[in-house]
């Protein structure tokens, strides 16, 4: 199935942040079938990172960036979207020194079944 969801939400933070994050993420609920509607509800987020930017070289005028799909550091998570939650580490890309906490709401926008080969 394929889920997206809206969350909005207000909470501290601190850091330095213009990167963005890229990680698969599985969520576990308690139906024992698929049910879009556990994502409805009250929402939390906290997350902490830290990446830095790929080396940069100058050579005979080009910039040379290094494996450029590689990531440059990470985070770790913990996602509560109603009744699905998630938790665990993720790849981050870009520059990034930060702690966050997030509480809200989140709302299913749609949802899809999909063929699990896709």
């Amino acid at each position: 199935m394929r889920i997206k969801v809206v969350f909005t939400g207000v909470g501290p933070g601190i850091g330095i942040d213009t990167s963005a994050t890229q990680s698969d993420v599985s969520f576990t609920d308690p139906f024992t079938f698929i049910n879009s509607a556990a994502f409805e509800g009250d929402g939390f987020i906290a997350q902490a990172g830290v990446s830095w930017p790929p080396t940069l070289a100058i050579k005979q005028g080009q910039i040379l960036a290094g494996e450029p799909n590689a990531p440059h550091g990470g985070g770790y998570s913990a996602i509560r979207l109603g009744n699905a939650g998630s938790v665990g580490p993720g790849d981050l890309y870009g520059f990034d020194l930060s702690l966050e906490a997030l509480y809200g709401k989140s709302t299913v926008t749609s949802s899809e079944t999909i063929d699990c080969c896709e």
